[in-house]
């Protein structure tokens, strides 16, 4: 389990690389949610129990049964940007959908280890639909008009 967190926060970091006000958020178990900004280089590990996080500033330790999860993405400045890259996506069963594409427009679909499943272009359509039934449950990501994007099939 932890190498899988560790691989999953290693993901991340590389995802996020390129993106604005980038922060590690973490969600507790009660609702609250830490962010962290990256320029405050933090670190996470696990001790005891415990997920540590070392920064800069200073070391902040959660008992891993208070995290439900913790992730790095960019701050929310708005809601312009979804607007902006016209990409949106809907989930019937095991079918993601994602409509508003440019013609010609490549998605990729990733595993959380990187390895790439699938590679659709739209052609003259507007939307791509995938199917996910051949994939077990997990987190993947999907890469679209250069932007990259998590979920989850439960």
């Amino acid at each position: 389990m932890r190498k899988i967190l560790l691989l999953l926060t290693v993901l991340f970091v590389a995802i996020m690389a390129k993106a604005d006000d980038k922060v590690l958020q973490i969600l507790l178990s009660d609702g609250q949610v830490v962010s962290i900004n990256l320029s405050e280089e933090p670190r996470t590990t696990y001790q005891d129990g415990n997920l540590v996080i070392t920064t800069t500033k200073n070391t902040i330790t959660y008992p891993l049964e208070q995290v439900k999860t913790f992730t790095y993405s960019s701050v929310a400045t708005g809601i312009d940007k979804p607007e902006k890259m016209g990409v949106a996506f809907s989930k019937d069963g095991e079918v993601l959908t994602l409509t508003g594409l440019k013609p010609h427009t490549k998605v990729t679909l990733y595993n959380v280890s990187g390895q790439l499943l699938k590679t659709i272009d739209n052609k003259d359509d507007k939307k791509v639909v995938v199917s996910a039934s051949q994939f077990p449950f997990g987190i993947y990501v999907v890469k679209v008009n250069g932007e990259t994007y998590k979920i989850m099939k439960r």
